[in-house]
């Protein structure tokens, strides 16, 4: 029965491949190597935005006004005729046709740089940016909404924020600084946690030391811990850091672990498990010894971190999988990405499907 399952679900497939191209009623792609969404019409003389050119799933729209003869795209969502400029199927008259651009990942015309949300319909403007200087700071997706900077201001997702500008820096992704403040990343307004006092040394991408203070935030709300002196600094995976000898979660002591912090370390290259000298922790979501794990056999997988074994069992972050089978365990990869798999079938998360 499972040999037929996949039969039939391979025909269905290939009925379902023959079925869009065959019966398609985008015709044929205005320009394929620029975007996968503007199609002349087969039978007329419009033009069709298909996002992905997924008219099955997606459905298509007529690009409002457009005239065939001169239409053509600029990127992915963006495209001109004589007489328009075009986002998806819509008409943005408010952008000045003849001097739009696209150029990488910044669109603007001689006044205006713009952007889009996913559901819009309209172009936005950035406030305030000089289109001759704006850029994006990272090489990120196209149009991305994070970091951008002009001669005057920097800007997070396309709204101007108050800094100094000359001293202006982006220390993690968790943090920024300039002269004055380190602010939390990613808030609108930028959300200060305190002033700087002295040279701001990157631990990892939650943490921070100035002098004698350790700042702590991610996806908890911020710490700052200020000691008289900080002889030891040590991080474990992302979450947890070793000070003076005791450790810390998030910014916090943790008063009731009874592990051994000196000799507290991580597996190479893995935020997922710890180890003392005589027990292995699961670091997500909360540091936590894994009960019955055997320390000298016990190995984080390569490719997929949060799953691990012993010498007897599967674990995922640090849960003992009771229905996996140690022996034929392992790590796989496809098309799709990396997975877990035994005899019985795939994981996903730490539970069969």
């Amino acid at each position: 029965m499972p040999r037929l399952g996949r039969i039939l679900t391979l025909l269905g497939c290939a009925l379902l491949s023959l079925i869009s191209t065959s019966c398609s009623p985008l015709g044929e792609p205005v320009a394929e190597g620029i975007s996968s969404g503007y199609y002349f019409s087969r039978w007329g003389d419009e033009v069709f935005f298909s996002a992905e050119g997924n008219w099955l799933g997606l459905g298509k729209s007529v690009v409002e006004g457009a005239d065939r003869e001169s239409f053509r795209p600029l990127s992915e969502h963006l495209a001109v005729d004589r007489a328009r400029v075009y986002y998806r199927q819509y008409p943005q008259p408010q952008v000045d046709r003849d001097s739009f651009r696209v150029q990488g990942r910044v669109w603007q015309d001689d006044a205006h740089i713009y952007y889009a949300r996913s559901r819009d319909t309209r172009l936005r403007v950035v406030e305030g940016a000089d289109p001759e200087m704006f850029r994006y700071l990272f090489p990120e997706a196209e149009n991305p909404t994070d970091w951008a900077r002009d001669a005057e201001h920097y800007y997070l997702r396309h709204k101007a924020v108050e800094v100094d500008v000359d001293s202006f820096r982006i220390l993690n992704e968790t943090f920024v600084a300039d002269r004055d403040s380190i602010y939390r990343n990613n808030t609108l307004p930028l959300a200060r946690i305190v002033e700087v006092s002295g040279p701001i040394e990157q631990i990892n991408d939650f943490h921070l030391r100035m002098g004698d203070q350790i700042i702590s935030a991610g996806s908890w709300a911020f710490e700052v811990v200020t000691f008289d002196a900080i002889d030891e600094v040590r991080a474990i995976g992302t979450r947890v850091l070793v000070l003076n000898g005791q450790v810390y979660e998030k910014g916090k002591l943790l008063r009731e672990w009874d592990g051994d912090a000196a000799s507290l370390t991580t597996w190479p290259d893995n935020p997922y498990y710890a180890h003392d000298a005589g027990a292995v922790y699961a670091l997500r979501p909360v540091l936590k010894r894994v009960e019955g794990a055997d320390l000298a056999s016990f190995e984080p997988a390569q490719d997929y971190g949060a799953y691990a074994t012993d010498a007897r069992r599967v674990y995922f972050n640090g849960r003992h999988l009771k229905d996996a089978d140690r022996a034929t365990f392992a790590i796989g990869r496809d098309a799709d990405g990396v997975f877990a798999h035994d005899k019985h079938g795939r994981f996903m998360m730490g539970i069969r499907p």
